[in-house]
């Protein structure tokens, strides 16, 4: 039994963090463990979850994706753009899947035709669209020009 126990905390080190997280939030939030404190914790961490899959799918081809975060921000800051301006939203949702299209076929194109290295080409590109995310807000916020 122990064998079990320790090649098991060996293998999946996070699991005991994670329940010892989940008894402290449950001890401490009321109405944690609620339909609607569950509700409102999935929907929360849905965008992210989207994120992991992917990010998990270029981890398993032996690639690194460091844009993914900025990547989020940007089409986030697209989609409401476009939202606020034509009060449609698949109208915002659409252009915020081409504008994370765009950039990841920009990040496959370097990395795959040109052969850069992914880890330095996505750091560059993080910061690209990390300034594009910025200067979209601020220009749509009458702060730039």
């Amino acid at each position: 039994m122990t064998k079990r126990l320790v090649a098991f905390l060996r293998d999946m080190p996070v699991v005991p963090i994670l329940v010892i997280v989940l008894i402290y939030f449950s001890l401490t939030t009321k109405g944690f463990f609620s339909p609607l404190g569950m509700q409102s914790i999935l929907r929360d961490s849905s965008v992210l979850m989207v994120a992991a899959v992917g990010a998990t799918m270029v981890f398993l081809i032996g690639g690194i994706d460091l844009t993914v975060g900025s990547m989020i921000a940007c089409s986030g800051v697209a989609s409401a753009l476009v939202m606020r301006d034509t009060q449609n939203i698949f109208l915002g949702i659409l252009v915020g899947v081409i504008t994370g299209v765009i950039v990841g076929a920009v990040n496959g194109w370097f990395i795959g035709y040109w052969g850069l290295s992914p880890f330095i080409f996505t750091l560059a590109m993080l910061l690209v669209v990390r300034a594009m995310a910025f200067m979209i807000a601020a220009v749509s916020a009458g702060g730039g020009s």
